[in-house]
């Protein structure tokens, strides 16, 4: 992970951008000439992901009788775009036109929301990536456990890679079946933010998948990141909880080790005298303090007493609980973590949710669901229980439970933001541009919405017929609007900085002068980009 384990929180600002903490943590890790190293970059142009792979390969190439043959068997590049849009990147150009190095290209099309690779490109690659680890695992198994062994471990007894992949039609259909009740969660959980109110998950074998969705909410949609401890009140919409008493308790659950952050002291040196440019050697330095093994102390998903004394349910509050096969019967024992989370939320004023992913058939299913609904003692009305079925036979790594809760989680958290006016059409419009990549992305969605409105013909008609705004003009605006939006946190909370850039290209060419900044952000808190789009259509 670019920024080890306090990324998972939220990105680092600088160092995705940076090829040179892709070399160093790969040196920090101890991989060496001769390890398998998989770099796995949802668009194929992270410059830390490239540079990870780069370094690799250069522990093999230049020395005497290289054979590009034999490091393409151990290096290895997951991407998914299209190699004509990457190759006028010199970046990514490096990777896919070096022969030593496999590419594995998983194009998937145009994403659901564009710009939010989250959904289709990363799960489609967790899976594939997933199934190979998998695999390779049980064919070292072999070698040393017997059939009886490793049918108890989950390993069928063969695995075919091929079978596998074409499994995950059944995954996406068992997901798709959810999606009814699956809607009711979301219609819940937009009431709840619209109320000024906060949502609590707990998991515990779906801990990964559910903190992940929790986190990337947060640059995907401009929200803020999971609170600190040091917090006096709730900010992040969402929280993420488990049944562990403490905050390292908490983390070993999540990771299945002790939480590894950065060494200061072995990337600061590299940073102050390699880095050339000043706006990312300064982002690179500040991030590397908060990147440290410390920063395991400043979050706490555990279910200890001060948490819940500090950070419990409040009246209008949501929770959604997500469990997996064979966590099913723990929903309804006393005492247990499921059960204890479950009685926080038996207020009137509460809403619950459970997201039960499991191997029952149809009518075990619709039972297990039904025992969940008997244990529950709160209100019913707005109680929602969401079984998805599938199967884990010859699932030894539980890969198709997590990627269903993945997929089921991703796509509730995207339509609940929509229903919040985060998503305008079927572009992410509150993107945080929080490194050179979301820059980038941002300053394309500012463009593509601008001369949308610009090139149509009442916008000609009452306006004139305008040149359509530059990929440099609108990235101009854009940091304009990144500073102004900044230094005025108070009042702007947070504002999109694309929606801002928008209104103020707009209004200008509608005034045919530049708005005052202050205007811009009036009109973006009051209406909305999305009311502000339809209204110039109308004009």
């Amino acid at each position: 992970m670019t920024g080890a384990d306090r990324a998972l929180i939220s990105s680092l600002e600088g160092f995705e951008d940076l090829q040179i903490i892709g070399r160093l943590q790969l040196r920090d890790q101890g991989v060496l000439k001769g390890d398998v190293v998989i770099c796995v970059t949802e668009g194929g142009e992270t410059s830390s992901v490239i540079g990870a792979v780069l370094a690799a390969h250069a522990q093999w190439a230049g020395r005497p009788g290289y054979d590009p043959a034999v490091s393409r068997k151990q290096l290895y590049f997951v991407y998914n775009n299209p190699d004509e849009r990457l190759l006028p990147f010199q970046r990514s150009r490096q990777v896919l036109e070096e022969p030593g190095i496999t590419k594995i290209n998983l194009t998937t099309g145009p994403q659901a929301i564009a710009g939010s690779t989250r959904m289709q490109a990363t799960t489609i690659e967790m899976y594939v990536v997933g199934t190979v680890l998998e695999a390779a695992t049980g064919r070292v198994l072999r070698q040393f456990l017997s059939p009886r062994e490793m049918s108890g471990l989950g390993f069928p007894e063969t695995m075919d890679i091929g079978a596998k992949l074409r499994a995950f039609g059944a995954i996406l259909d068992a997901v798709r079946a959810a999606l009814p009740e699956l809607a009711r969660l979301t219609d819940i959980e937009a009431r709840t933010y619209n109320a000024g109110r906060f949502s609590t998950y707990f998991a515990e074998k779906g801990l990964i998948a559910v903190f992940t969705d929790g986190t990337e909410r947060s640059p995907t949609f401009r929200l803020f990141p999971l609170d600190t401890v040091n917090e006096p009140a709730r900010k992040c919409w969402i929280q993420v909880w488990t049944g562990a008493d403490t905050i390292h308790d908490a983390w070993r659950a999540f990771l299945g080790r002790p939480f590894r952050g950065l060494e200061p002291e072995f990337y600061r040196i590299a940073f102050e005298t390699e880095i050339d440019d000043s706006y990312l050697k300064r982002s690179a330095l500040e991030s590397l303090k908060k990147a440290g093994d410390d920063q395991q102390d400043l979050y706490d998903f555990s279910m200890s007493p001060m948490n819940l004394a500090r950070r419990g349910p409040k009246p209008g509050d949501l929770g959604v609980m997500v469990g997996f096969t064979p966590e099913e019967p723990e929903f309804g024992r006393p005492g247990s973590p499921f059960r204890r989370f479950m009685d926080l939320f038996t207020g009137d004023e509460m809403d619950l949710a459970v997201v039960l992913v499991t191997d029952k058939g149809p009518g075990e299913a619709a039972r297990a669901a039904e025992e969940v609904r008997r244990a529950y003692r709160g209100r019913r009305e707005s109680f929602v229980v969401i079984p998805v079925r599938v199967p884990t036979a010859g699932d030894s790594f539980g890969l198709k439970q997590q990627i269903a809760a993945k997929m089921i989680l991703n796509d509730h958290s995207t339509a609940v933001m929509a229903k919040l006016g985060k998503v305008v059409g079927n572009t992410m419009t509150s993107v945080s541009p929080s490194n050179l990549k979301l820059v980038g992305r941002a300053t394309y969605l500012i463009q593509s919405h601008v001369n949308d409105i610009l090139g149509r013909t009442s916008w000609i008609k009452a306006y004139g017929r305008r040149n359509p705004v530059s990929f440099g003009e609108a990235n101009a605006v854009l940091f304009d609007s990144i500073a102004y939006l900044k230094d005025r946190q108070k009042e702007a909370g947070q504002t999109a900085e694309v929606a801002f850039s928008i209104v103020r290209i707009l209004e200008s060419f509608e005034e045919r002068c530049g708005i005052p900044r202050d205007e811009a952000l009036r009109i973006v808190r009051n209406m909305g980009l999305s009311a502000f789009l339809a209204s110039a259509k109308g004009r």
